[in-house]
């Protein structure tokens, strides 16, 4: 059949698809595109938020058990306790705080008391309350009036321990803080604990709050070992020596004077001397030479011992410029002084 006759019997329309047809077979394509693929993207996981811890807690009292504290904390310190058994059954609330409750100054005005318990060895060694800072404040109120039987037992958990400092409460009391109404508390880790006490009791007036501040001392400055001076020793000080170092006479055997001789080490000057004798027996009266000894001269390195006619004793100073000295004694005897002494005359 001829083409005319073919597109006269298809009609206009199905020439149309036929067209189609034919392009889509024929050689000339046009290249699919690259289109991404869609998918869904990951929604991040939200980082758990931790949820910040009350700062007040209210506990009912028991009359026969102690009653804990729940964990409370502000500014980075946390807080837990435990109150002694009680007298009535009321309520109780604990708040901790970075500054002092409304109408309470913050710590400072030194105090000449104490406050109570272990404050009192706490005294000698409180420095003046100016010079505090409170790390936390604590304050309870009761409900009703209530007596504790004991000391409540309060544990800080600080954000820094600093090594050596001892930590301690302060009570604020009568218009003015007290130091050393606890303490020091016992350190671990980053925890202060302040244990309860079997006495004495402690007494809460109704509606009445009572505030106390912890706060540290730093340690005390080790006191450095002085070094010890040694003691000079000390120089020996020279002092003459003589030659002889003892004179004897016997007048019975026509003594001639003795020469002694003095030195020093070390000195090259005079030296000085002196002599003191005593009659033996007393109340000799010999007619020449009425003396027991002599010496001279009185300055120099050599010097001359002269015997006298009377028997007795002698005792030779021989000194240097620096008052250094030495003494050489001397003796005059005689068996027979009146015979010896006639002697001498002629």
């Amino acid at each position: 059949m001829p083409l005319l006759s073919l597109r006269a019997a298809l009609g206009a329309g199905a020439m149309v698809g036929v067209l189609a047809v034919l392009a889509a077979c024929g050689n000339t394509t046009t290249p699919p595109r690259n289109v991404p693929a869609t998918g869904s993207t990951a929604t991040p996981t939200p980082a758990p938020t931790s949820t910040p811890l009350p700062s007040s807690e209210t506990v009912i009292t028991s009359t026969t058990a102690s009653s804990p504290l729940g964990e409370i904390g502000e500014s980075g310190t946390t807080f837990t306790g435990s109150l002694p058994a009680a007298s009535v059954v009321t309520q109780v609330t604990v708040t901790i705080s970075a500054t002092p409750p409304s109408g309470d100054p913050a710590l400072s005005g030194p105090r000449a008391s104490l406050g109570s318990a272990r404050g009192a060895l706490h005294a000698a060694r409180t420095p003046a309350l100016e010079t505090l800072t409170a790390l936390a404040y604590l304050t309870l109120e009761a409900n009703a009036a209530v007596t504790f039987d004991g000391i409540p037992a309060f544990s800080f958990t600080l954000p820094q321990i600093v090594s050596g400092d001892q930590y301690y409460l302060a009570v604020y009391q009568d218009g003015g803080w007290v130091p050393g109404a606890d303490g020091p508390a016992t350190v671990s880790g980053d925890s202060v604990t302040f244990p309860a006490m079997s006495t004495p009791d402690a007494t809460l007036a109704a509606n009445t709050p009572v505030t106390f501040a912890l706060y540290a001392t730093p340690a005390a400055s080790a006191t450095p070992t002085p070094t010890p001076t040694a003691t000079p020793t000390p120089t020996p000080v020279a002092t003459p020596v003589a030659a002889p170092t003892s004179i004897a006479f016997d007048l019975n055997a026509m003594p001639t004077p003795a020469p002694l001789t003095v030195s020093e080490t070390g000195y090259a000057g005079s030296f000085f001397s002196a002599i003191a004798c005593t009659q033996s027996p007393a109340g000799q009266t010999p007619a020449s030479l009425p003396f027991v000894g002599e010496i001279s001269p009185a300055s120099g390195t050599t010097f001359i011992v002269t015997p006298g006619n009377e028997t007795g004793s002698c005792t030779v100073t021989i000194t240097d410029a620096n008052s250094a000295s030495i003494t050489v004694p001397v003796t005059v005897s005689a068996t027979n002084v009146g015979v010896f002494g006639t002697q001498r005359k002629k």
